[in-house]
């Protein structure tokens, strides 16, 4: 299985190190604002560096979406057309229209990790879309199981969470 980062700031990072952290042998792709971003994490981390967002979303399964608000809108006018009904998304991002900026259907768990998951004490409140199996909790929850603890809230919660 392939899993990807749009986006590597503090918690993505973090998620990240979780993830490799796991022990599984995955193949890990990133993006990030920066070239020379991607270019340290791949120093640091056992990971590659996709040529585009767009590319990740397509050679990935799992994508992680850590990128700002603010940074959202250059995102998705580059993955905004892909076909992605077959993918499973996990966002850390407090925007709440994801839904309706990828295709039907798609899967997407809004995760609200705490900076303990670095250490492995964490706790990450999720919240599964509607289109979210079980099977993609377990996945989910298996490869961020380095992270700590995991609570799942409804998406009202999470909403309220995000924002206060």
């Amino acid at each position: 299985m392939n899993i990807g980062f749009i986006g590597c700031g503090q918690m993505g990072k973090m998620l990240l190190h979780s993830v490799i952290k796991t022990g599984d042998p995955h193949s890990i792709l990133v993006t990030t604002k920066t070239k020379s971003s991607a270019e340290a994490l791949a120093v640091k981390y056992p990971v590659k560096i996709s040529e585009s967002n767009a590319r990740l979303v397509t050679d990935c399964e799992v994508i992680f979406l850590c990128v700002k608000p603010d940074d959202l809108n250059a995102v998705f006018t580059e993955i905004g057309t892909l076909d992605t009904s077959d993918k499973l998304f996990i966002t850390i991002t407090s925007e709440n229209a994801i839904e309706e900026r990828l295709t039907e259907k798609t899967r997407i768990i809004k995760a609200l990790p705490n900076t303990q998951v670095e250490t492995g004490d964490g706790i990450i409140l999720y919240s599964p879309g509607v289109y979210v199996k079980e099977n993609d909790i377990e996945i989910f929850r298996n490869i961020l199981r380095a992270a700590g603890s995991f609570v799942k809230v409804s998406d009202d919660l999470y909403r309220y969470r995000c924002h206060h």
